[in-house]
Parts: C-alpha cells; sequence; structure tokens
C-alpha cells in the first residue's frame, strides 16, 4: 500500500530549511526528481492516490468539506480578487481570510440571484464554496492554482456551455464589487472576493477511491476526505493515534470493523508556514514515512507538496540495501521545483 503525504505550504519555505534536516536529504536519495503538476495540489494528491485521471474535485471537496452533493453537478465557485489592468485582467490570488458570516452572506445573496438559473451556492467552510445544479454543465474549466497570478483571457471556460458561464461570472462581478462585505473589507486593508473561480465540476457518481486518510482542516484535506467517504474509505481523527501510519498496525487495530480494502493512505498535514514548520513536519511525518519505506511496510511514497506558485510531487519506492546504504553516506539534496517562468 502506498502513502501519501501531502504539505501545503511546503515549497514556499526557503532552501536551508531542507538542507538543515537528514529526511528530506534521504527522501531526494530514494525518490524520481520532482514532477510538476500545473493543476495545483489537488491533481497531484489525485495522481499520488491512483484516482482515475478524469476524477473531478468539486463534489469530492464538497463533500469533505461537510457537504452533501448527493447526485447534483457540483463545480467549485472560489472566493478570489481579480485585479483589472489596461488591457487584461489577473486572479491575484485566492481569498482564504473570509470570515464565517462574511462567507454566509455573499453566498446567500448569490444563491438568491441565481436561483431561476438552476444553482445553488453552499459554503460549508468559509473559503470552500462550490456551485450545485440539477443539470451536468458543458463546461471545461482550469484549476485556481493553474490561474493564481496569470491572465484570464487564457484560462476562461471552453466547451458547449462556456459563454452562460462567462456570462455568469461577470454577473457575480457586478454582484459582489460593491457588496458591504467587500466594502468593509477593503476599508479594512483586506483583499475583496470581487469574484468567484469556477473549477472541478462533475458528479460523485464518477469520483471516489477506497483510501485510509487523516487530514487536518483545510482545502487539501477536505478534498483528501472527500476522496475517503466517496469510496467507503476511513477518515481517521486529527491528528491521528500513535502507529496511525504504520498499515499493519491500522488494520490490526480495525479488525473488529474489518480489513482495511484501502488503495492507498493519505495523510494531509497542517499547512507549513515556517521554518519551524518544515522541521516539525520531516520529525512527525516524513522521517517516520522513511522508516516505513526502507522497512517494506509501505510499497511506495508519495511526498505531495505546493508553495511559491508550484505544486510538485515526489515518489520513492521500497529501496534496496546498498540504495539504503548509500543514502545514508552520500548526502543528497533536496531541490525545490522552481514554476514555469521564474
Amino acid at each position: 500500500m502506498p502513502l501519501v503525504l501531502v504539505a501545503p505550504g511546503l515549497l514556499s519555505s526557503p532552501a536551508a530549511a531542507f538542507e538543515r534536516d537528514r529526511a528530506f536529504a534521504t527522501l531526494a536519495a530514494h525518490a524520481d526528481g520532482a514532477r510538476i503538476h500545473r493543476g495545483g495540489i489537488a491533481a497531484a494528491m489525485l495522481a499520488a492516490s491512483q484516482c482515475p485521471i478524469d476524477t473531478p474535485v468539486a463534489p469530492l471537496a464538497a463533500l469533505g468539506a461537510g457537504a452533501d452533493p448527493g447526485n447534483a453537478f457540483v463545480i467549485v465557485a472560489d472566493p478570489v480578487h481579480f485585479d483589472a489592468g489596461h488591457s487584461d485582467v489577473v486572479l491575484t490570488q485566492r481569498v482564504d481570510d473570509l470570515e464565517r458570516d462574511e462567507a454566509g452572506a455573499l453566498v446567500a445573496m448569490l444563491s438568491n440571484h441565481f436561483i431561476d438559473d438552476g444553482l445553488r451556492f453552499v459554503a460549508p467552510q468559509a473559503d470552500a464554496w462550490f456551485v450545485l445544479a440539477a443539470q451536468t454543465q458543458e463546461v471545461a474549466t482550469t484549476p485556481v492554482d493553474a490561474v493564481v497570478g496569470h491572465s484570464l483571457i487564457a484560462h476562461l471556460p471552453q466547451g458547449p456551455g462556456a459563454g452562460t458561464w462567462k456570462r455568469w461570472q461577470d454577473e457575480i462581478g457586478m454582484l459582489l464589487h460593491d457588496h458591504p462585505v467587500n466594502v468593509a473589507r477593503e476599508a479594512r486593508g483586506r483583499p475583496s472576493a470581487n469574484a468567484v473561480w469556477f473549477w472541478g465540476g462533475g458528479r460523485l457518481a464518477d469520483a471516489g477511491t477506497a483510501v485510509d486518510v487523516a487530514a487536518a482542516a483545510g482545502r487539501a484535506g477536505d478534498l483528501a476526505r472527500g476522496i475517503a467517504l466517496a469510496g467507503r474509505g476511513s477518515v481517521a481523527p486529527w491528528p491521528p493515534p500513535a502507529g496511525w501510519l504504520d498499515p499493519a498496525l491500522r488494520q490490526r487495530g480495525a479488525r473488529g470493523n474489518g480489513t482495511s480494502n484501502a488503495a492507498a493512505t493519505i495523510v494531509v498535514t497542517d499547512t507549513v508556514a515556517s521554518a519551524g514548520d518544515v522541521a516539525m513536519f520531516a520529525r512527525d511525518w516524513l522521517a517516520p514515512a522513511l522508516v516505513l519505506l526502507e522497512g517494506g511496510r509501505i510499497d511506495a511514497l508519495h511526498l505531495v507538496a505546493d508553495g511559491s506558485g508550484v505544486a510538485a510531487a515526489w515518489t520513492a519506492g521500497a529501496p534496496g540495501r546498498l540504495a539504503r546504504l548509500r543514502a545514508r553516506w552520500r548526502r543528497q539534496c533536496f531541490r525545490i521545483p522552481i514554476a514555469a517562468g521564474e
């Protein structure tokens, strides 16, 4: 069984934070080079978790965040900030610091406005917004992580339904621009949620893989929990109990409920936001995972991380004895990939 470690924000840390820790050097010795995922951390996690390549993100993320998608077509509606220039519009950031009452007011307004279009906006978390529609929407979209910091022109919706979704996006921008929530946020020096970005649409029936998950709060954690719930895997409390990483210990502890049929184990940690967090991640998660890998207790180890405009994954198979010795004697450099254009 492979283990997928997901560390949001890890790649924003300076290189020196990784050079001090042997666990990262050991991973570098055992792993392939970093694989960059243009679709962001969600795409990287789905790939590492052995989910089908066309798995829709939105219904899984909604389920993991606490919404009930049912049989609806679900699409992510991330609150974002647009900046308009002389000749183009740029999505500068996701707005992830909304208060619960701010999100509630904005989503209620949008739901009321689009009720005749058959759309329902929901926000199970303040920064996790979704649209539910009864009818399948024929629209191709781009993940928000691939658009942040870039022009909108090349990333607008495509497909037979694209015109409708572009029109809706324009309407939403006008509705949000002067909303009292955004006026108050700007007065406090906070970015306004002056737009939404639609992406990742699909139905829950088309998603889900049996995985065992332990995940902290947040967008990446919501997606992991949704994958497990949709695939009838298991979701452990956060933080998980001691020994939970070891699949043999976990299965023995769960025998009263049947042996796990999980295709993978996913751990999504708290956001890594400092050099101290990097050291804690290495001590609490990466080093124990490498012990399991070198001991043959897991088949493969995937590290999935994002930050500084890039999402990437490293994959390491179980090393032989010679490879383990080489990793101890020849310290490798763990290199952080650079986003395209930098």
